[in-house]
């Protein structure tokens, strides 16, 4: 049974999450599941694994949806537009700033909105795009004169602060700072308290005052709260590093360069790490609004059912306590024992059709298995032949005709001997595809993954659509698994080639905790797959190998609408031996 609610506010350890993570899944429960990878997302972030904050967020964001949280899932589309700006991926950061300013300014959190405003006038001023950075804080001012906020203005004065003090006016940024400093001590705001007098240093720095800049630093860093790769901790270790150094204290002014030198190489490394990983291509993938229609399209259909169900049993009970009555009053002890004889038959009848079905199952399976065993060993032996023999045979008769092309026999025969020259480099080449085709050497010798990006990167002509694929946290899997996980992609890449006439495909294979998922879509012409008279020889390839695999295949297809497919295959299964 799942633990108490948890509770967004208060603290809690992380292995208390992981706990209540997996009791949250097997439960099955939406809404805790969103809510314990919200709190783990916010764990990553305090120690700096931007890239994992980013899963756990996109997670709690999929769940929030499902849930129809609207007012968590904008709570965390302001937490991965954070996550990208600390990620230098400004464009990525601007677009979820802009949806959120849209959902407060419709739902009228004025608040908020002059919050989104002023991050989106920071992030400008981050791209030196001042006008931008200008227009947005003008619409914040104008909006916070009818809020009476003290954070907000709080948050007005820093920014006005910030300005002065790229405008070089700094008698103006000393007073806005200090105004700064008053209010956030007076709110007790220990972040903004360290802002302001980080502000007031840096610009008694700009006036020359080192030894006050100095003191106001120091009292900046201390009061700062304990995040360890923070840009405003770097700022301040240089500009420490500086003043120290212009008062003539070199033993401070070296240990604050230590610090600014090695704090600007740790969060180099971690913004080169989150370009590398391309959070923003894999949170468009998660983005995708199919999958949460699917999502919300399944939860429907199952409280229809479950309303068909209720409605079912209770006209049931209704018959029967009715026929109950009648039956008592007529004939009192033959009814009971007809009740009795009648639960008894029918509780053998059904514990025969279950023994039935259990062995028309494994008769199946066991089928299936050798079908499957029996083709691949066909395709072996086919290639094989192939490549040995066809293709040793042609290459052959090419020596021999490239022989007769360099006797003397006149231009016509050299035309001759070019024109079927062709044809044997052609007929080669597709030998040579169908051998790949039908027993992949990179599978055999590299792997599921390189054999994936071998059959995608044999797509690479305009004839072709674009093929992206990805992967991320694939185990170790036994040959014959692994083989089957290719022949699906291979078939699904098929017929979106033949019969779904796409211009783009997206394939993703990634492992999530007990199962192996693979997703795949395409952009074709789709299909309903209510009105398919039964399953293709291609689907029905794919269904019996999802099936062999002891796996679930989701299949969502619109006419013009594309296709796509998610295969769930339980990890217990796909493990290597």
């Amino acid at each position: 049974m799942i633990m108490d609610t948890i509770d967004l506010v208060r603290p809690y350890s992380y292995d208390t999450l992981e706990i209540h993570l997996e009791e949250a899944r097997n439960a099955k429960n939406h809404k805790e599941l969103a809510k314990t990878y919200y709190l783990m997302g916010i764990k990553e972030e305090q120690v700096n694994d931007l890239d994992q904050a980013f899963e756990y967020y996109t997670r709690a964001l999929d769940y929030f949806k499902i849930t129809r949280d609207t007012f968590h899932s904008f709570l965390v589309k302001e937490k991965l537009a954070n996550n990208f700006r600390e990620s230098s991926l400004y464009d990525e950061s601007a677009e979820q700033y802009l949806e959120l300013y849209n959902y407060y300014k419709a739902t009228r959190k004025e608040a908020k909105e002059v919050e989104t405003l002023l991050s989106l006038s920071e992030l400008k001023m981050e791209q030196l795009d001042f006008d931008k950075s200008k227009q947005y804080f003008a619409q914040a001012l104008k909006i916070s004169q009818r809020i009476n906020d003290p954070t907000l203005t709080l948050k007005i004065t820093l920014h006005h602060a910030d300005q002065k003090l790229k405008m070089r006016e700094y008698e103006k940024a000393l007073d806005y700072a200090s105004d700064a400093f008053f209010l956030s001590d007076s709110l007790n705001l220990k972040t903004y308290i360290s802002t302001s007098l980080y502000y007031i240093g840096i610009i008694n720095s700009k006036m020359d005052n080192h030894a006050l800049a100095t003191k106001y630093l120091q009292n900046s860093l201390v009061s700062m709260p304990g995040k360890p790769m923070d840009k405003k901790r770097m700022g301040l270790y240089r500009e420490l590093y500086l003043n120290y150094e212009r008062r003539n204290v070199f033993d401070s002014a070296y240990i604050y360069s230590v610090r600014y030198a090695r704090l600007k190489d740790s969060i180099l490394n971690r913004e080169r790490l989150a370009s590398i990983n391309n959070i923003s291509l894999r949170y468009q993938a998660r983005e995708k609004s199919k999958e949460v229609a699917l999502l919300e399209k399944e939860k429907a259909f199952a409280q229809t059912q479950n309303d068909q169900k209720n409605r079912a049993l209770y006209a049931l009970a209704l018959i029967m306590g009715l026929l109950l009555i009648l039956i008592y009053f007529i004939v009192r002890f033959y009814s009971t024992k007809i009740q009795a004889t009648t639960i008894i038959g029918d509780q053998k009848e059904e514990l025969t059709r279950q023994r039935i079905q259990k062995l028309e199952d494994e008769m199946k399976i066991k089928s299936m298995e050798s079908m499957i065993e029996g083709q691949e060993t066909e395709r072996e032996r086919i290639s094989k032949d192939l490549h040995d023999s066809m293709g040793g045979l042609l290459s052959t008769i090419k020596l021999q005709v490239d022989g007769l092309s360099s006797q003397k026999g006149g231009d016509t025969l050299k035309e001759k001997n070019k024109e079927v020259q062709k044809m044997l480099d052609y007929a080669v080449s597709e030998i040579r595809s169908i051998s790949q085709n039908l027993q992949p050497a990179a599978l055999k010798n590299l792997g599921l993954v390189a054999a994936i990006n071998d059959l995608v990167n044999r797509l690479d002509d305009p004839r072709y659509p674009v093929v992206e694929f990805q992967w991320y946290d694939i185990a170790d899997l036994n040959n014959k698994i692994s083989l089957s996980i290719y022949r699906i992609i291979q078939e699904l890449l098929n017929n979106s080639i033949k019969h779904a006439e796409a211009k783009e495909i997206f394939i993703q294979l990634r492992q999530e905790y007990d199962e192996l998922v693979l997703s795949y879509e395409d952009d074709g012409v789709g299909f309903e797959p209510a009105k398919r008279q039964g399953a293709g020889l291609g689907l029905g390839n794919i269904e019996s190998r999802v099936h062999y695999l002891k796996g679930e295949l989701i299949l969502d297809s619109r006419e013009g609408e594309g296709t796509s497919y998610i295969i769930h295959i339980p990890l217990l299964h796909v493990l290597g031996d």
